[in-house]
């Protein structure tokens, strides 16, 4: 079973909320920068989210990832990712390119980490394998710029 935690925290006066999903949570909050580690468990080859992170209206946020996987047999997997968003007035957030994988590492070519967008929020996720128990876990660092200016279109 699946643990849902939220953690509310203020970025230059605007609330937001990062949705954190997995067994284990541990995080750190500056202005501007939030740190946190989450777990989750897999059986199968389907996607799973692990972590969902609010990206505020009008900011720009760099989601940084290390996914880290172990399970019987030998079984494991490390990836690094790095994908960045923008809030677009507080209806949708769009990812600016495509998410870059620093390193990448598996003995099986069924797990993957991910990191897209869905809604206002960007959300990580992993794939294990049909019948591979594993033990997922993802440190995370999200950066977010200032609030756009009114000024500034």
């Amino acid at each position: 079973m699946k643990k849902c935690i939220v953690l509310t925290s203020l970025l230059c006066g605007l609330a937001f909320a990062p949705v954190l999903t997995g067994l284990l949570f541990a995080g750190s909050f500056d202005a501007g920068k939030l740190s946190f580690t989450a777990t989750l468990n897999t059986t199968d080859n389907t996607t799973n989210a692990i972590a969902t992170v609010a990206v505020p209206s009008n900011r720009v946020a760099r989601v940084e990832a290390q996914f880290l996987g172990i399970g019987g047999s030998y079984q494991s997997a490390s990836y690094g990712k790095v994908a960045t968003f923008r809030n677009l007035g507080g209806t949708n957030t769009i990812q600016i390119s495509i998410t870059a994988t620093i390193g990448a590492a598996e003995t099986d070519s069924h797990f993957d980490a991910l990191i897209r967008t869905d809604g206002t929020n960007a959300v990580l996720s992993v794939a294990g394998d049909t019948d591979v128990p594993m033990q997922w876990v993802t440190h995370v660092t999200v950066y977010y710029s200032a609030e756009l200016a009114p000024e500034l279109p």
